[in-house]
């Protein structure tokens, strides 16, 4: 099975208490994450690689079975806003 081109696989038709969920793989095609804020928590399981999250302004470093969470109001991003070589996982 070919991977899709895209990194991003976002789900908001989720019911329940999960707005949205998706997931971030390695691919030769990135999209770019800028800063945000989200609805609601965000939780990020890191699977793969390394990252550094941008959590108001402050450095958090995540590496295969991190689990980050952010707060309604946290504006957050990774330092790599192209998410290369990592495979994370995420609710909100």
């Amino acid at each position: 099975m070919a991977a899709p081109d895209k990194v991003l696989d976002v789900h908001p038709w989720a019911r329940g208490p999960v707005a949205e969920y998706g997931h971030c793989w390695p691919s030769k095609r990135y999209h770019p994450l800028n800063l945000h804020r989200n609805s609601g928590i965000e939780l990020v399981l890191q699977t793969k690689g390394r990252n550094t999250w941008i959590i108001e302004g402050q450095s958090v470093p995540a590496v295969a079975g991190t689990l980050t969470f952010t707060l309604p109001w946290e504006a957050h991003m990774p330092d790599n806003r192209l998410l290369g070589g990592n495979e994370l996982h995420f609710a909100v």
